[in-house]
């Protein structure tokens, strides 16, 4: 049995805890380092998990063929008894397996007979959890096989101990970095647009709010209230309001527009609600799930008017459209008659006929409805 270095170990684990802050598949080189210094089949798994252990989450794994973790992936992680028990474990201490469920119970079970036997590890394991919130728990596990449990007197029980500390700072720096770089991310796209936009949360609470934003709250119609929710000053805006965030929170998030009177000269205020993708793992992170959330939704508000300028100056950008052709687009888009439209342009209704047919030509459309449908698409990026 090979005696551990402790201190050069836990500085190592640390070292790579840290790195993997800025580089997430650094989780992978911790789990690593703790497998090495394991006796005999050993799993080492860095995990997340929701509230009474679901979305599990594996950030970092050693140990396990390829083979086992696609059978853990494709069913296992269903049968595995300890998983709905993990969150009741303390934080920062080590739990045998036995504290959580009889090993007799496990010895029964498909996950143990069919996953971890083929494996080797015929014995249990230790659990520790690095760290806690109302909504998740990060757990760092290890499935051995006895003499390997037996062996870990080499000086593993130490160096988990000493782990515990800086991973716990490490995962908290690492929550910190992609809360923080999620909204920041959103604060720097609307901070450009020329169209009110903000950024809210999963309880409405206003993260980021452009000066576009910020101008259209001064005009009195809305406002933010202490909390930074967004709010209407009359009874009919205020539902107005509630309803639409309602729609763009909800568990099944989905897209809603609303107009609100407007007391100013152009026209009424335009809202859509856009609900962000939720859950989309870019980064493996090791990080809780935060309490407060980072932007789940983005609400665009711009006036009738500016609305209209806007998605006309996109029809020119995006698909070279001269002034009059766009005019004629986003007419059409609001219902609005030919004759009317070509009146308003000073053309014959043949001049706008033929205007509007090379607007169809360049947005790629052969239908009039094909055409309301994109020029719609461009209206939800700008309010």
């Amino acid at each position: 049995m090979t005696v551990l270095d402790i201190q050069f170990e836990v500085d190592a684990i640390a070292e790579s805890a840290f790195r993997a802050v800025a580089d997430p598949s650094g989780w992978v080189t911790v789990a690593d380092r703790i497998r090495a210094l394991c006796e005999g089949p050993a799993v080492v798994a860095l995990r997340t998990f929701g509230t009474g252990g679901r979305d599990e989450r594996i950030v970092g794994l050693a140990g396990v063929e390829e083979s086992f973790l696609e059978s853990y992936a494709a069913h296992y992680h269903t049968t595995n008894p300890y998983n709905s028990l993990i969150h009741t474990a303390p934080v920062g201490r080590l739990v045998p397996d036995r504290e959580l469920v009889a090993r007799e119970i496990v010895a029964k079970g498909a996950f143990f007979n069919e996953w971890m036997k083929p494996q080797g590890i015929d014995g249990g394991g230790i659990l520790l959890n690095v760290a806690r919130n109302s909504r998740s728990v990060l757990a760092l596990s290890l499935d051995m096989a006895d003499s390997g449990i037996a062996a870990m007197n080499n000086g593993l029980t130490d160096v988990l101990k000493q782990i515990m500390l800086p991973l716990e700072r490490a995962t908290t720096l690492a929550q910190r970095v992609m809360t923080e770089s999620v909204t920041g991310a959103t604060g720097a796209v609307i901070a450009t647009m020329s169209v009110g936009a903000i950024a809210v949360d999963k309880n409405g609470r206003v993260v980021n709010a452009n000066d576009a934003a910020e101008r259209l709250f001064r005009r009195g119609f809305l406002f933010l209230d202490r909390a930074r929710r967004l709010r209407g000053i009359t009874p009919h805006a205020e539902a107005t309001i509630q309803h639409l965030l309602g729609a763009a929170l909800a568990p099944r998030a989905r897209l809603s527009t609303a107009r609100l009177k407007d007391f100013g000269t152009d026209g009424e205020i335009l809202l859509t609600a856009v609900p962000m993708a939720r859950n989309v793992d870019t980064v493996r992170q090791w990080a809780l799930i935060p309490v407060e959330d980072a932007p789940v939704a983005i609400v665009y508000l711009a006036t009738e008017a500016q609305s209209r300028i806007e998605i006309m100056k996109r029809l020119e950008e995006l698909f070279d459209m001269s002034p009059n052709e766009a005019r004629l687009a986003h007419g059409v888009y609001q219902g609005v008659r030919m004759d009317v439209l070509a009146a308003k342009l000073d053309l014959s209704e043949a001049e706008a006929m033929a205007c509007f047919a090379a607007a169809m030509r360049k947005i790629g459309v052969e239908r009039e409805v094909d055409l309301v449908r994109r020029v719609g698409h461009l209206s939800y990026m700008t309010g």
